[in-house]
């Protein structure tokens, strides 16, 4: 899910990563973004990578650059977006509350 950061009403998207790391991801989406645009992200890891845990990550960045490209008929736009700051959230385990 990506939020545009200074819109009101606030607009979100649903976007497919397709390259992540601690300082950047590369997402697609059905519209472009501008570059400069300040964006709020929540991904949710895969469970295999979590050992079968939920975990999020909510990070907030900045567009850098923005790909054109041809699906099917239609444009889709890649993202290459700088993290700026995120967070890990796990689930309360039951065992703790």
């Amino acid at each position: 899910m990506v939020c545009l950061a200074q819109t009101a009403p606030t607009e979100f998207f649903s976007a497919q990563v397709k390259n992540i790391s601690t300082s950047g991801v590369y997402f697609q989406l059905g519209q472009p973004l501008a570059p400069g645009t300040q964006l709020l992200i929540t991904l949710s890891l895969p469970v295999e990578i979590t050992r079968g845990f939920k975990v999020l990550v909510r990070a907030s960045g900045r567009v850098l650059r923005v790909d054109e490209t041809n699906q099917n008929g239609a444009s889709v736009y890649g993202i290459a977006s700088r993290i700026e700051r995120y967070d890990i959230i796990r689930p309360r385990s039951s065992a703790a509350a």
